[in-house]
């Protein structure tokens, strides 16, 4: 808090007035990531999807269309959350994994998968789907389009389904 309000040339207090502790700077950033990465109207679109599988695939997209809205203020984000338990990142990433299960369970009805696919499948998605997989896969040079597919291929697999769009 102190470096933001030198950062900003404002007083400590102004910026513990706006935002009453480091948490709620934290969750302020975040909403704002959240906004111009569109992730809201993004999963929202998704869920609309009839079919399933058209469904996951545009979740996916979402997820990496998130992360690389911003991928540099993300990456330090990322970082900062891992140092300070105050951040409650673990809190805010729990609504991709709540994404991720709903969309599943949609899958696993349309699709007749096996509970044992779809628990395979929900991990590897996870996993996939997080900051840090999306960033690596970025910095080899891969545009968002190309993170997205190479990721519904993975699932696809994963699943023994057709996910491309």
């Amino acid at each position: 808090m102190d470096a933001i309000a030198r950062h900003t040339n404002v007083a400590r207090m102004t910026v513990y007035y706006q935002f009453q502790s480091k948490t709620g700077l934290f969750e302020a950033l975040a909403d704002d990531i959240a906004e111009r990465g569109a992730i809201r109207k993004n999963i929202e679109h998704a869920f609309s999807q009839a079919d399933s599988r058209n469904g996951l695939a545009h979740l996916i997209g979402a997820f990496v269309h998130f992360w690389l809205a911003d991928a540099d203020v993300m990456r330090k984000l990322n970082a900062l959350s891992t140092l300070d338990r105050e951040s409650h990142a673990a809190e805010r990433d729990a609504w991709r994994k709540e994404a991720i299960e709903s969309m599943m369970k949609r899958v696993k009805k349309q699709c007749d998968l096996s509970q044992a696919t779809v628990r395979r499948g929900t991990e590897a998605l996870y996993m996939l789907t997080s900051f840090s997989a999306c960033d690596i896969l970025a910095s080899q040079g891969r545009s968002e389009r190309e993170i997205a597919g190479r990721i519904r291929e993975l699932t696809g697999e994963t699943l023994g389904l057709d996910l491309t769009i």
